[in-house]
């Protein structure tokens, strides 16, 4: 395996995180601690606003909504369109169910929206409607970085744009090349800076110091190469332009969205294209996803059982706790007949709704009493380190009574 860096970043993406990390801590805590108040205060700092009440009358969002051209509604409205039924079929492809894992024993799964979603959009140095849309509109359904794969048959003037489309978002904004081939490679280097240069001032400073400092052209012997080195990254944006996609598509698995041919620009899917551009950073890819109704929804988990369900785990159970070592709240095994056993575990195959306190030394004795009775029974178990509360399920007496000397001849021989 032979992988050569064409260009190799200064920094990570990770550059400078501490920093961030503890800015955010402070202004965390301080939020906790002064509430509503000392969020007002930090959005006049580093906003200069100070307009009183952060929430926007519905008289005040229609006055807004009245500035705005007629064509630019509409632009906005294209974009909602897509973004709202790309999500909706991801809503509708989640599915609530039941299944009988044995008989009588049932387990399922629901899914119940959020009831609030704080959607944060972004408007610092860029102001995006987009980011609008795709946080909110996905949280009403449910109820940026790119990295780019080409090989020799790709145009590496779209390579080198993409790139820099990239790079001009901040300073801190990783642009990454894989390829096999080093024509290409080199190809896309040379031409960046044109590029660069040809942008207004604020974005040319940013993408400037951006392919400086986290630019990287990383050159493989193989496609196989290329999609390991490419997994390693999880790039937010993954752009594909390649030969034979459907191999790429099939193969890469780390990424926050995946753009497939050359046609399939990070830029249409950042605005309006229909999926979200909300896309998991830093690497995370690796073990998450990007923003989608999956994220407002709440997947839960319940289980009923019938009485014949419970007798027949209740067969398994006991085994599996006296196997594991859990003999209650407190861990203790009282002992018996001079050894240690848990006897609480032996019980658990019992029947009855009595509560019964003894101390250990009377452990036997008072299983013996719960296994005369016909009802449920806790038994508690006073020992050093505090009472072990014991549940046991109802079965046959008889049954109870020689499984329960069974396990005890057991534990003593």
């Amino acid at each position: 395996m032979s992988i050569e860096y064409i260009k190799k970043a200064a920094k990570t993406s990770a550059t400078g995180e501490d920093n961030t990390r503890d800015i955010v801590v402070k202004m965390l805590s301080e939020i906790e601690t002064g509430g509503e108040e000392k969020a007002l205060d930090y959005a006049k700092i580093l906003d200069g606003w100070d307009q009183g009440n952060p929430i926007v009358s519905r008289e005040q969002n229609e006055a807004a909504k009245a500035k705005v051209p007629q064509q630019a509604k509409d632009d906005i409205q294209f974009a909602y369109d897509r973004v709202s039924a790309f999500v909706k079929h991801q809503r509708d492809s989640m599915q609530e169910f039941e299944v009988e894992l044995s008989p009588g024993l049932f387990a399922g799964q629901k899914l119940i929206p959020m009831t609030t979603a704080g959607c944060y959009v972004p408007g610092g140095r860029y102001a995006h409607i987009a980011s609008a849309i795709m946080s909110v509109a996905t949280a009403k359904v449910a109820g940026v970085e790119i990295a780019i794969i080409a090989d020799a048959t790709a145009d590496p003037e779209i390579v080198a744009c993409d790139l820099v489309g990239q790079a001009e978002h901040g300073p801190d904004s990783p642009a990454w090349l894989f390829t096999d081939s080093r024509e290409l490679a080199n190809a896309v280097v040379d031409k960046i800076p044109g590029y660069i240069e040809s942008l207004p001032e604020v974005q040319r400073n940013a993408a400037n110091t951006a392919w400086r400092d986290y630019g990287e052209v990383v050159l493989c012997d193989t496609r196989e190469e290329v999609a390991t080195i490419s997994d390693q990254y999880a790039g937010e944006h993954l752009e594909v332009q390649a030969e034979d996609l459907d191999w790429w598509l099939a193969r890469l698995k780390n990424y926050g969205s995946l753009f497939v041919g050359e046609e399939a620009t990070v830029a249409f899917g950042d605005k309006c294209s229909g999926t979200n551009h909300i896309l998991p950073t830093k690497g995370t890819g690796r073990y998450t996803g990007g923003l989608s109704a999956a994220k407002f929804i709440k997947v839960v988990t319940y289980q009923r059982q019938s009485q014949e369900a419970t007798r027949d785990v209740a067969d398994n159970f006991i085994f599996l706790i006296i196997d594991n070592g859990s003999y209650g709240s407190t861990g203790d095994q009282p002992t018996y007949a001079g050894k240690k056993t848990s006897l609480a575990a032996v019980a658990s195959a019992c029947g009855c709704e009595n509560v019964i306190e003894s101390q250990a030394e009377d452990a036997a004795s008072t299983v013996q009493a719960a296994l005369d009775s016909d009802k449920m029974t806790i038994i508690v178990c006073k020992c050093e380190s505090g009472n072990i509360k014991v549940p046991v399920i109802q079965m046959d007496p008889v049954v109870i009574r020689d499984r329960f000397m069974k396990e005890l001849e057991s534990r003593n021989a």
